[in-house]
């Protein structure tokens, strides 16, 4: 007698994730799973930073390794080591990046180049329409499975200089010329690095591959704020419903959005998923309180490959030192995902 149990196993595992029995019965179905992370490492200067990115870096490095998939925001380079303007014997002198730091002991085979910031000179530093634009957009992602290149976008709006306050603190111990204008407008400091999104393309199999997106938008309460980040997604929707149409895709990141019935931003975020059919994963996995967080993952199938996610979770218990201290002032979020891929 024949035994059917892979075969029913299979058909369970293609109606769980919505393929049709004609597409699973013709041909072996490719499947896997794989679990991604979204995490805004505070790398921001120590004068600039909510944490203390010095010493958390080193702690938060090792700990990626348990995740296939690793999206970073805040994870930004040494301006002043990578433009060699680091003078020599300058321990002291404050850092403006620890992206060496984070993937020091990180094993993924694939990962990103981090932007290259502006030069630390007040000369030639670009402005934005309200700020001097002082690092990269601090995206990048770390990846055992096989990537792409990097598309990376920045923002159309931002709202909010730098702190001129901490930004003179950071200038005056490297030693080089104020680069703050004079005037503060309330916001968030958004304008000071050249945020945005990227986008690069990950292969879950041979011939199998999805668009994953990372984000870091607009901060802040302000009305100009809010404003800002409904233009951001405004923006990303447009660029993904062209440049992923039909394919599937994984988002994540730090949406500054305030979500849930009543929330600051949640028309901005179901405005967003409307445009560009794609499903915040707190809808198909109980997330509980955590529903509403600004860090999140929203997916969606397509191109024959079927996304499902399986768990969401703050990894709360993990990213902390030993006297029990966050190591960011994010909490990192992992969501596991499953997949399947019908041949045609």
């Amino acid at each position: 007698m024949t035994c059917r149990r892979p075969l029913l196993v299979l058909a369970a595992l293609g109606l769980l994730l919505g393929i049709a029995p004609a597409a699973w019965g013709q041909a072996p179905v490719p499947t896997g799973t794989f679990t991604a992370l979204s995490y805004n490492v505070a790398g921001l200067p120590e004068p600039l930073s909510g944490s203390e990115p010095a010493t958390n870096s080193p702690l938060i490095s090792p700990l990626l390794n348990d995740y296939e998939l690793v999206l970073l925001q805040e994870d930004w380079v040494d301006v002043l080591a990578q433009h060699g303007a680091r003078p020599a014997g300058s321990e002291d002198v404050p850092r403006t990046g620890y992206h060496d730091l984070i993937v020091a002991d990180a094993l993924h085979p694939f990962r990103s180049e981090p932007m290259s910031s502006p030069p630390p000179l007040t000369g030639t530093l670009g402005r934005l329409p309200s700020g001097p634009t002082m690092s990269g957009d601090g995206l990048n992602h770390l990846s055992d499975l096989p990537s792409g290149d990097v598309h990376r976008v920045m923002w159309e709006t931002c709202h909010g200089e730098l702190h001129v306050t901490a930004v003179e603190a950071v200038a005056e111990a490297a030693g080089i010329e104020d680069p703050t204008g004079d005037d503060i407008d309330g916001g968030s400091a958004d304008c000071g690095a050249q945020k945005g999104f990227s986008v690069t393309s990950v292969e879950l199999a041979p011939g199998v591959d999805v668009d994953v997106y990372n984000l870091h938008a607009d901060a802040g309460s302000h009305p100009n704020d809010l404003e800002a980040r409904r233009q951001n997604f405004t923006q990303l929707a447009s660029f993904l419903t062209e440049h992923s149409a039909g394919r599937a895709v994984i988002l994540g990141g730090d949406t500054n959005l305030r979500t849930g019935p009543g929330a600051r931003d949640d028309e901005t975020w179901s405005a967003f998923l409307r445009d560009t059919g794609l499903t915040d994963v707190c809808e198909a996995v109980d997330c509980g309180a955590d529903a509403g967080e600004i860090d999140k993952f929203a997916f969606r199938s397509g191109g024959g490959t079927q996304i499902v996610p399986t768990s969401h979770r703050f990894e709360r218990d993990r990213f902390v030192r030993d006297d029990g201290a966050p190591l960011s002032d994010h909490d990192a979020l992992a969501v596991q995902f499953r997949w399947a891929h019908a041949r045609r």
